[in-house]
């Protein structure tokens, strides 16, 4: 290179600095010296940032700062730390699970584990078994109901038990065919002047509405109340311990138990059912850690403390039209939250079993569920204003709605950072670093700079999965058919979480920008019976869920 093109080059290269400088508030460099003439060419560009600064001594000090060599700061959007931060509550969740549960510790009070030994306690309560029900199939329904009250019966303690059925279904031929069916059922139990069957002459309120009817005009009677809902059972031996629980607690409020997913045989049905047989009662294990004695309900397979709930569990109406306004679609946490705020302890009782639910077969079916828990936890964020909450029940309410909202978050990082390297891209005019000649470490660091980031997401994303299946392999692998099936099923679960994570958060984001527009959503009847969706249904909802 002779002098001139010298001195062409070392112009353009401070033509460009200086124009970084114009343009920035800070400054790219603290020291840029040039020289151009008939012996030679140099420049020379320090900044008290560099790593060959590292041992400078400084005035106030040296605070060891520097970057290394081929690094740099690395920026994060904002919304990365909601975000990253919910997906890291669900590691830590499962991280304390998984060490209480290896150490048969129980998670509130950290002794030795197992469901305290009161088999032979006398029961001397009343317990309301309730099944509200709208619309449902009733050869399903009676099947379940009859499998709690066999299993019941044979504990030797149905007597202290009294079943409802509690009807809200609307189709007139339906509901007849349900009356007709819980009377056959009630002729063909031993003891059929427990189980009453009640239909509401008008819907209110849903299943809150529902429940709190049967308390009004019944709940005197019984000093507990076990709800159950229209896909859920629970066996006998589970009932009765729930109902020994609460009689040795006075305070407790509430006791929710860990309902497990059965009963489906679609492929995607069986995943969900492994994952929640698989994960769900550690990571329940690390919520009923931190909840200790504030822990939530979720609306089914709980016992309640009947007159506690009839004085403090109404539901506020909310101000403000639906979606967000007016009556309160998910009542479980809040119900929850104001036993709490009246005093009264819930519990989460991971470890206890014998506690079961259906699951939607199907991700159409899947996502329109979650459409009506999106719209009732986004509904909750307008009670974090109630006064005298535990700050706990305000977490809850925090957490419920970010499981819905880091789906937005995630997707406008994706959206950013696409858009980042395509209008760097797209814009060479504005900074080539092609054309400056300077090496790209000053402006970017080396990709081993964000490895550590990813690596750490990938962490997070994966530990509980491995977590959960090395305390499977350990305490109970032949409940899933040996190690080499369950490390298998593991491998495919994984792999199906990761295909199906980015459909799930175009739907969450859908459901809360449609919910933030405005737009209500009903809660009626779910599908629950098996069933495969054919190629045309999926393209035809798969826009409208």
């Amino acid at each position: 290179m002779n002098s001139n093109e010298d001195t062409l080059h070392s112009g353009k290269k401070v033509a460009v600095l200086r124009a970084c400088r114009r343009n920035t508030p800070a400054r790219l460099f603290d020291d840029v010296r040039y020289s151009s003439n008939e012996g030679g060419c140099f420049y020379n560009v320090d900044t008290i940032e560099a790593p060959w600064n590292s041992g400078r001594i400084e005035e106030g000090g040296n605070l060891a700062y520097k970057i290394q060599l081929k690094e740099g700061y690395f920026p994060v959007a904002p919304n990365f730390v909601p975000t990253f931060g919910w997906i890291s509550l669900t590691l830590w969740n499962a991280v304390v699970g998984f060490a209480l549960q290896i150490a048969n510790l129980d998670p509130i009070s950290l002794r030795r584990s197992g469901i305290p030994a009161r088999t032979d306690a006398p029961i001397s309560s009343r317990t309301a078994l309730v099944l509200p029900a709208c619309n449902e199939d009733t050869e399903r329904l009676m099947d379940g109901l009859a499998s709690v009250i066999h299993s019941l019966e044979d504990t030797g303690h149905a007597e202290y038990f009294d079943i409802h059925l509690l009807s809200d279904t609307t189709d007139t031929e339906l509901a007849l065919i349900e009356e007709g069916a819980f009377k056959d059922l009630r002729e063909s139990v031993p003891r059929p002047g427990r189980l009453h069957y009640r239909s509401r002459a008008r819907n209110i309120a849903h299943k809150a509405g529902n429940i709190a009817d049967f308390c009004e005009k019944s709940g005197s009677g019984y000093d507990f109340m076990v709800v159950l809902d229209a896909d859920s059972i629970m066996s006998g031996p589970t009932l009765i311990t729930l109902v020994r629980e609460m009689e040795a607690n006075p305070r407790a409020g509430l006791i929710q138990t860990v309902p497990i997913p059965f009963g489906q045989n679609t492929v995607f049905g069986r995943i969900i059912q492994f994952s929640g047989a698989l994960y769900g009662p550690m990571f329940a294990t690390g919520q009923a850690f931190w909840m200790a004695d504030t822990a939530n309900y979720w609306g089914h397979n709980a016992i309640l403390r009947v007159q506690p709930f009839v004085d403090h569990a109404h539901l506020p109406i909310l101000s403000g039209k639906p979606p967000l306004g007016g009556r309160i679609l998910s009542h479980d946490f809040v119900e929850a939250a104001l036993l709490r705020r009246a005093g009264w302890l819930t519990y989460l009782m991971p470890d206890l079993g014998g506690s079961y639910e259906e699951v939607p077969t199907n991700v159409l079916d899947y996502a329109k569920r979650d459409r009506r828990w999106a719209q009732g936890s986004l509904q909750h964020l307008k009670l974090l204003r109630l006064p005298n909450l535990n700050w706990l029940s305000r977490l809850h309410f925090l957490t419920g709605a970010m499981g819905y909202l880091a789906s937005l978050l995630w997707l406008l990082i994706l959206v950013a950072s696409t858009a980042y390297v395509l209008l760097s891209a797209l814009s060479p005019a504005e900074l080539n670093l092609e054309q400056v000649d300077l090496p790209t470490e000053w402006y970017l660091g080396n990709i081993n700079s964000v490895l550590p980031l990813l690596s750490l997401t990938a962490l997070v994303l994966f530990l509980p999965n491995g977590l959960g299946l090395g305390l499977a392999l350990i305490k109970k692998r032949g409940r899933f058919g040996g190690a080499l099936p369950l490390a298998a099923s593991t491998i495919l679960q994984s792999i199906f979480s990761i295909l199906i994570a980015p459909l799930l958060m175009i739907y969450h984001t859908r459901f809360v920008l449609s919910i933030l527009a405005g737009r209500d959503v009903d809660w009626g009847a779910q599908s629950r019976a098996g069933r495969i969706i054919g190629w045309r249904e999926a393209s035809s909802r798969a826009a409208g869920v």
